[in-house]
Formats: C-alpha cells, structure tokens, sequence
C-alpha cells in the first residue's frame, strides 16, 4: 500500500513536470502557427509530425488494398470507384490504389494545397514500382476540392480516408454525405489516430474539460473525439461499422487515468484507443 502511494505521488509529480511543456507549448501551437505554417517548418518542431500525404504512400495504399480484398468482392476492381477522404498535399495514395487496377480514384482534400513537386515525384516512383506509364495512372485520379465539384450521380463502391476522421469537425454531416454517394453493397475504411497529436504526451487532452481544452489547446483540427464518439455516431445513423487493428499505450493511459475529465467516458473501453480501423458497411 505505501509502495503504491508512492508510486501514485511520483506519477502525479511527473505528471505536474510534463504540464510546464506541454500547456506553453499547445497555447503557442493554437494561437501562433498555422496549418501552413507548420507545413512547411514542421520537420524542425519537438514532438511535432509531418507527413502531409508527401512521403511514399506504398505501405498505406497495400494496408488499403489488404483491408478492401478481405472485407469486398475484389473479383473485378477494374469496375470498382474509390473515394480517398483528405488526401494531403498530394494524390500518392491514389497512385498506389490505381496502379492496383481499379476503374476510378476521386482524391478529396478540401484544405491542403497541392505540391506539385512532390507529386509528381512520387507518381513517378509508384511508375517505376509497377513498371506503369504516367498517363495509364493519370486518367484513372481526378484531385476535386469539393465533393460538389462531382457529378450527383456520382456513386462510389469504396471510401477510404487515412488520419483524418480524427480532425473532422461535424462527423455526422461527413458519414450522411459520404453514405448518400455510395452504392449499396459499398464499404467505407477509415483509418484513425485518436492520440494526441503532442506525440510525447499520448493522452495528455484526455486530463483537460472540452470547453478549456477548446478556447486555449485544441490547435484547431483535434475535436476530442474518441472511437466510442465515432461508433455512436454511426450506430445513430443505422450504419453498421466495425473495429479493426486496434492499438493502444497502456503504460502511457495508466499514468494519466486517475485525472481523465469527466467530459470523458472513463469507464468506456474504447477511451484508450489511440489507433484503429474502422470498417463501415453499406449493405
């Protein structure tokens, strides 16, 4: 018993320690660095990550693809059209995915600009990698900024989105959309990181109530929401989903646990997930 009262002072204690970085630095990443910003100097930031979509999508697209083959009839993919929700700076997913032989990849990203550069770097790598012509990739990606921008008749079998559920706003709203445009028998593969984006500190948003965490933290594109959120959404929606690749920091979750906002659902099991897969099925 003295052991662990010992144990609980001195995680307290670190814990105390760990708030001197972590609130000066979210207060300067809120109000002081925007998403542009920080798209361009982000490599040089502590505990920051970028990645954008500019980096070789191979890994992400196979993980894709892998989920789609076991969840979907792949019999004939030359028919199928993919949604790719956020897609960066950059189409390189779509690249990837219409190298694997599918009719149609409409990357969205209604916020990032497009890097041309980079863009056109990584076509060129997916080119080499399947021994493919530029133009035989082309025609099969159209980047929009706006779903809007797409016929209403539009209609997609698969939807896929890689970390940006996360970031998301309104998730009602999206999952209405998204399910108004799919074909029955469509499946949509979302995957998600509910850590907190101050990598060092993975569960540290968890100990703040929304409405402090909202006016003085949130960096602007990290609602709070939790896989338990996610999944009663959609369940209001009538939409059947399911929970793959769970990942999570027990060592991590354990030091913060004791001092988690009642804003959350402590008692949920799903409060400690940091990442996941969530496969949603138009059936």
């Amino acid at each position: 018993m003295i052991f662990s009262k010992k144990t609980d002072l001195l995680n307290l204690f670190v814990l105390t320690i760990s708030f001197f970085e972590y609130i000066p630095l979210r207060i300067v990443r809120k109000f002081f660095f925007s998403e542009k910003t920080l798209d361009v100097i982000g490599l040089y930031v502590p505990y920051y990550k970028v990645n954008n979509n500019r980096v070789n999508a191979s890994n992400v697209a196979l993980k894709f693809f892998e989920h789609i083959k076991n969840n979907f009839n792949l019999e004939k993919p030359e028919k199928l059209v993919v949604l790719e929700v956020g897609s960066g700076a950059t189409n390189a997913i779509g690249y990837e995915l219409a190298s694997r032989g599918f009719r149609k990849i409409i990357t969205y990203e209604p916020y990032m600009s497009f890097d041309q550069s980079a863009d056109g770097l990584l076509l060129e790598e997916t080119c080499n990698m399947h021994n493919l012509k530029k133009e035989n990739i082309l025609k099969k990606v159209t980047r929009i900024n706006s779903l809007n921008e797409l016929p209403k008749s539009t209609k997609f079998d698969i939807v896929i989105s890689n970390h940006v559920l996360e970031h998301v706003t309104d998730p009602t709203n999206l999952f209405i959309q998204l399910t108004s445009m799919m074909n029955k028998k469509s499946i949509q593969i979302h995957f998600i990181g509910y850590i907190d984006h101050f990598f060092k500190y993975p569960y540290h948003l968890l100990m703040f109530n929304k409405k402090t965490w909202e006016q003085w933290l949130n960096p602007g594109n990290l609602p709070g929401w939790r896989l338990y959120d996610h999944i009663d959404i959609l369940s209001k929606l009538g939409l059947h989903s399911k929970v793959l690749d769970i990942e999570s920091d027990e060592e991590e979750f354990i030091k913060v646990k004791n001092y988690i906002s009642s804003d959350y659902d402590k008692d949920n099991n799903y409060l400690e997930v940091n990442y996941c897969t969530l496969l949603i099925e138009n059936i």
